[in-house]
């Protein structure tokens, strides 16, 4: 079970941010369960969507980048996934 709500962030240039995926789960096992963040972009005709990462590994483009990283605090039934993203590369 999910228990992330949705919200809206409004960030200044520079900022930082964490995104949190709050989640409970009996049996959580990160290879057969993996969580994903996804990019969504929407623009004009088409719109498109990049997986970010699956579970802690950051996919390309962004982990060229240094800015992403995951991070995973877990306390069983309960897991709180953590997308960071800074502000500047770290390349």
């Amino acid at each position: 079970m999910m228990i992330t709500e949705g919200r809206t962030l409004t960030l200044d240039v520079g900022q930082s941010l964490r995104l949190d995926c709050e989640f409970y789960m009996d049996n959580f096992d990160m290879f057969d369960n993996p969580v994903i963040w996804k990019k969504h972009q929407h623009g004009g005709i088409s719109s498109s969507s990049l997986q970010i990462n699956t579970m802690r590994n950051i996919h390309r483009p962004f982990v060229v980048t240094g800015r992403f990283d995951v991070t995973l605090k877990s306390a069983a039934p309960r897991y709180l996934l953590q997308l960071g993203i800074a502000s500047t590369s770290h390349t």
